[in-house]
């Protein structure tokens, strides 16, 4: 069960690796950007799509993606309201680093069948 830490600046490929994580905590200062367009790049079609299934929300990966959204880019308590971290961790780096390894601490005292049954599931209702 991947599970993301992401502080400081995350664009592009840093979403969409992210994106690929069952859960996904950001420190405070995390901000959130897709840069391709500034860069004269389409933006890439996986980041796109899911952005989309992520947070349920179309406009926001359209808005993403046609500005880059140079100056203002999504904080941490944006990206949290709109579904795509599921937590905001107050300070940096080894603050959000310390919650995800608690999270996975707690995630591996549990049954591995009742969580391999569980992520299943889950995966399979998507």
């Amino acid at each position: 069960m991947p599970i993301a830490a992401v502080h400081g600046i995350v664009n592009g490929l840093g979403i969409d690796i992210i994106s690929a994580c069952d859960v996904r905590h950001a420190a405070s200062n995390a901000k959130f950007s897709i840069k391709a367009l500034d860069m004269g790049l389409a933006a890439d079609d996986g980041t796109l799509a899911c952005l989309q299934k992520i947070t349920g929300n179309r406009t926001l990966a359209h808005e993403l993606a046609y500005t880059a959204r140079s100056a203002r880019a999504f904080l941490s308590d944006e990206i949290e309201e709109l579904g795509l971290v599921s937590s905001v961790v107050q300070g940096g780096r080894d603050a959000v680093v310390a919650a995800a390894l608690q999270l996975a601490k707690d995630i591996a005292s549990k049954s591995p069948v009742a969580v391999t049954g569980t992520k299943r599931l889950q995966v399979s209702q998507v």
